[in-house]
């Protein structure tokens, strides 16, 4: 498994922090227990607003719809980032792979010394 992090991250809320590392966790969980995948990637890219992950992977891939309606980790990991009020897509071809990209906004994530002011105009 390839790993890349771009942009600062060290100053995540640590809460915040440890749903990122779960969903990712669960993630490669996935890969290695299921894909039989023999490369893995996952990438992070943090701005000021928000994180981006990607997680590929060239393994045998699924039914997505049939994942997401029994699958209790896809479930999971679904549900987290639902909490950090994220967005994701989940693309799998069978014999192929299967690409999960995530975002989730930053805004209220950092540590409270770090949070910048909301500004309502």
């Amino acid at each position: 498994i390839t790993s890349y992090i771009f942009g600062n991250t060290s100053q995540l809320d640590s809460e915040y922090a440890l749903l990122i590392y779960r969903i990712v966790q669960e993630a490669v969980n996935n890969i290695i227990k299921h894909a039989n995948a023999s490369d893995a990637l996952v990438q992070l890219t943090a701005t000021d607003t928000h994180l981006d992950i990607t997680i590929e992977d060239n393994g045998k891939g699924f039914d997505v719809n049939s994942i997401k309606k029994n699958g209790l980790g896809i479930s999971n990991l679904i549900n987290r980032i639902q909490l950090l009020n994220g967005s994701h897509e989940i693309n799998s071809t069978l014999n192929e792979g299967t690409s999960i990209y995530i975002n989730v906004p930053l805004i209220n994530s950092l540590r409270p010394a770090t949070r910048m002011p909301l500004v309502l105009s």
